[in-house]
């Protein structure tokens, strides 16, 4: 009777495909489950919490808490481990390993950025990811003089992670900006955040001044690079370092969509959306999330604001009803140094309400949201690395009509398609 009520209830539904399945892409999808046909698109077979990856760096046995299986997150749609080659403003998109191009009715576009490892990763198989990650602990835990280029919050809670769990270990902060955490946070929270890292014991903090990129530097191949060496800055600061981690970068994915939707597109490669979200042009394609030119800090916490304002105007949209405006949310920023101490901008007040080490740990630094994430995918906390089974089996009587797709055809597509590992386009 379940199965036969959800195919009365979707048979004449819309498709939604999602392409994108980080904090964005799954609340979204998530949010739309029991409304339309969603089929999710990511090139990872699994969820990455990027918000807690930098523990792992260093403590063992952690990485399995940031590896979150996909496959009890949708109980109508479907997940499909696949790479995007084409995203098409025309009704379809194209993945790399498939000749048929996938049709929508609507098209949810929430591709996220890349970033250097060990931020993010763009191993596909969850199997894969533990290695690296053990790998850079090793790394850590042998070094003596770590150099970590990039001021940004990555660089910051990389520092705050690396001192909390040897605080013996010396580490450079290198910044070429006067201020950390660029952007708009207010002058207290970069005040404080700069005087807290100054007080780390072992910590030197150097702003103003850019690594000369020579020699290996520039011909790096990795975000970080072993072996002793003396670096130098643009104004002739010399830094002993035996790791040097780099911290900057950040890159939108937009490989799939950067030539049909280039004239929608701004400087820094994000898609222009109007007030509902929509991207510039196209009723029926949204964007959010770190993909789209929305004027708030590129988080997971305002992607998922998004998340539910697209989520709300989508079902508005398809049933002719009034979509909404988003408004822009006042600045919320928490940057952890360890478990135990760091700063946060509070959205309070005109100018936001700074706060320091306790209320820092208790919102992020702590439990770096791992609870929650889990929580959000239907998912109890994993205390061992997952196994990510076939899900082809998981397909009702009556789904692939519901995606005019055969039978055997989303079968295949749900064992997964072929994925290019080495490229750095995580779409």
């Amino acid at each position: 009777m379940g199965n036969s009520s959800y195919k009365a209830r979707l048979e004449n539904a819309p498709i939604v495909v999602i392409v994108g399945g980080g904090f964005v892409g799954t609340k979204v999808a998530k949010a739309l489950d029991s409304h339309f046909n969603v089929l999710l698109i990511d090139r990872k077979n699994y969820f990455f919490n990027n918000v807690a990856a930098l523990r792992a760096c260093v403590q063992p046995g952690f990485v399995n808490h940031i590896l979150v299986p996909y496959d009890k997150l949708l109980k109508n749609g479907h997940i499909v481990q696949a790479e995007v080659s084409e995203v098409s403003p025309d009704g379809f998109i194209r993945l790399h390993g498939r000749e048929e191009p996938i049709k929508y009715d609507y098209l949810v576009i929430t591709t996220g950025t890349a970033y250097a490892f060990p931020c993010k990763v763009a191993e596909p198989n969850i199997q894969n990811v533990p290695a690296r990650y053990e790998e850079i602990q090793r790394e850590i835990h042998s070094a003596n003089d770590i150099t970590i280029i990039g001021g940004g919050p990555v660089g910051c809670e990389l520092a705050g992670e690396i001192h909390d769990r040897y605080p013996d270990k010396k580490i450079t902060l290198v910044h070429s900006q006067a201020e950390l955490c660029p952007g708009p946070v207010n002058a207290e929270f970069k005040n404080r955040l700069r005087r807290l890292i100054e007080s780390l014991p072992n910590v030197r903090l150097i702003l103003q001044e850019r690594v000369v990129l020579e020699g290996e530097l520039s011909q790096k191949s990795s975000s970080f690079l072993p072996g002793n060496r003396k670096i130098r800055t643009d104004k002739g600061t010399e830094i002993d370092t035996d790791l040097i981690l780099f911290c900057v970068g950040a890159k939108v994915n937009n490989k799939s969509y950067k030539t049909s939707f280039a004239q929608v597109m701004d400087e820094s490669g994000r898609l222009k959306v109007n007030a509902k979200l929509q991207v510039e042009g196209y009723n029926n394609v949204f964007a959010l999330g770190d993909c789209a030119n929305v004027k708030e800090i590129k988080m997971a916490y305002y992607g998922g604001l998004q998340a539910a304002a697209v989520a709300k105007n989508l079902k508005e949209l398809h049933a002719n009803g009034r979509m909404k405006d988003y408004v822009v949310n006042p600045t919320l920023m928490s940057v952890p140094i360890g478990s135990k101490k760091g700063v946060t901008q509070l959205p309070i007040g005109k100018d936001g309400k700074v706060v320091g080490n306790f209320l820092t740990s208790a919102i992020k630094g702590k439990g770096l949201f791992i609870g929650q994430t889990c929580s959000e995918l239907n998912q109890p906390v994993p205390k061992e690395l997952a196994n990510v089974h076939d899900q082809s089996d998981k397909i009702k009587e009556g789904d692939a009509q519901l995606f005019n797709m055969t039978e055997e055809d989303l079968i295949e597509l749900k064992k997964g398609l072929p994925i290019d590992a080495t490229d750095d386009d995580h779409t």
